[in-house]
């Protein structure tokens, strides 16, 4: 009886600890179907109030954006994995201002999302081409070294290179 207790406490730690995270491994959840629509955003901690680059006039591949790659990233607040993702998606939309509009958006605000981008984990961060193409799907947190090489496979530089 006293194993079970701790086989089912141990569950429960390990899926608070890790269960909105998915496989980190770079190439897990790789695809390359699907397309964007509208995307909605809210603002992290330390990021711009609307969540996306300066130059965001509207989503997709129209008006300000377009021919400009995307990044959209699905997660919510409270899940450990998408934390550690802010920083380093305010320090991109820094250091690629111009180049790539990196998008957040939380799906407790925005729970269509889910269904509208095809989302089983979080976070889940997919890559569009300037023409609003998803190129490469990631599920999981995702380093920052990772990403780059991502927009760096895509041709797309950091503003200062």
């Amino acid at each position: 009886m006293r194993t079970a207790f701790y086989v089912v406490l141990m569950t429960l730690a390990i899926v608070t600890v890790g269960g909105c995270g998915g496989d980190e491994r770079p190439d897990a959840g790789r695809t390359e179907t699907g397309k964007a629509d509208t995307v909605a955003t809210y603002a992290t901690p330390g990021m711009a109030k609307s969540g996306v680059d300066d130059q965001r006039a509207g989503s997709g591949s129209t008006g300000a954006t377009a021919g400009i790659p995307r990044i959209v990233d699905l997660g919510k607040g409270e899940c450990i994995p998408c934390k550690m993702m802010a920083p380093i998606l305010e320090e991109l939309r820094v250091e690629y201002r111009g180049r790539v509009i990196i998008e957040v958006i939380d799906i407790g605000d925005k729970p269509e999302a889910i269904k509208e981008y095809g989302m089983r984990v979080m976070p889940t961060q997919i890559f569009f081409d300037a023409h609003g193409d998803e190129v490469w799907r990631h599920e999981g947190f995702l380093a920052k070294e990772a990403i780059i090489e991502k927009l760096n496979d895509m041709g797309v530089e950091p503003a200062d290179g």
